[in-house]
């Protein structure tokens, strides 16, 4: 009897022996897994960052011109676009808005013959452009100041005069493609120059009073009366009125503008 008992505990020593060696064996089993787990983790957030630091590296060198690949050629265009070159008041003026003025004044020049490949001409351009920015920016800031606004209605009609005098959607269309603008910035545009009006309306003398026949009758004859080709005073006679006016307010915006810089905080990034 006691050698029976004397086996069965050795059988059951045995047993325990083996089931610890496969506990061991399992536990060893998943600590290697768990460690190799880890290491694949930490191989994969390490050669996450090493790409992440490499495109970094390819996107500020393409900036900067010191190689072209062309991965990052339309994120960088986009990004340059928004990049501010001037401020006014704390309101920026981006990139693309320069440019697209900028080209404008370039087009309107060549169509008049000028050479606009003249690094002199440029310059006069480049500067001509901030300044119509800024002086833009200035009006739209004191009109809104003085509490004029736009509605939705006023710019769509506008907007729609625009179309219909160009020559219909897909001109206008053609027309915004060549100097880079979008009808979001074409009806912006639209909202500030009604604002700008409205403000001149209200703060130019001059805008108010009636133009004279005597008034259209001298403009008229100071530009070559019907000679010369020159269409009959009633045909143009709105034109006539129109450029009265824009006379009228040009020799009173500037000292108005001027007032308005003087007061103002601007700052040319480029």
């Amino acid at each position: 009897m006691q050698e029976k008992n004397e086996t069965v505990t050795e059988v059951n020593e045995t047993e325990t022996s083996e089931r610890v060696v496969r506990e061991t064996v399992e536990e060893e089993r998943k600590e290697v897994a768990v460690s190799k787990q880890g290491n694949l983790v930490t191989y994969l957030v390490v050669g996450a960052l090493l790409f992440v630091i490499t495109l970094a590296l390819v996107f500020f060198m393409e900036r900067e011109g010191r190689i072209a690949t062309g991965i990052f050629s339309g994120i960088i265009a986009s990004w340059e676009e928004r990049k501010p070159v001037a401020t006014v008041n704390g309101v920026e003026i981006l990139r693309r808005d320069f440019d697209s003025s900028f080209n404008q004044m370039l087009q309107m020049s060549a169509d008049q013959g000028v050479d606009v490949t003249d690094p002199e001409v440029i310059e006069q351009h480049r500067t001509q452009a901030m300044e119509t920015l800024i002086n833009g920016e200035l009006l739209r800031q004191a009109a809104v100041e003085a509490g004029y606004s736009v509605t939705e209605e006023e710019i769509t009609t506008r907007y729609n005069e625009i179309r219909d005098g160009i020559g219909g959607a897909t001109e206008l269309a053609t027309r915004m493609a060549e100097i880079n603008v979008t009808e979001e910035t074409l009806r912006r545009d639209i909202k500030n120059e009604i604002l700008i009006q409205r403000l001149f309306e209200s703060q130019l003398p001059s805008a108010g009073k009636e133009v004279t026949e005597a008034e259209v009758q001298a403009l008229y004859d100071q530009i070559g009366g019907g000679a010369d080709g020159v269409p009959p005073l009633a045909d143009v006679y709105q034109q006539v009125v129109d450029q009265i006016r824009f006379n009228r307010q040009q020799a009173e915006i500037y000292p108005y503008l001027e007032t308005l810089r003087t007061e103002a905080t601007i700052e040319i990034l480029i």
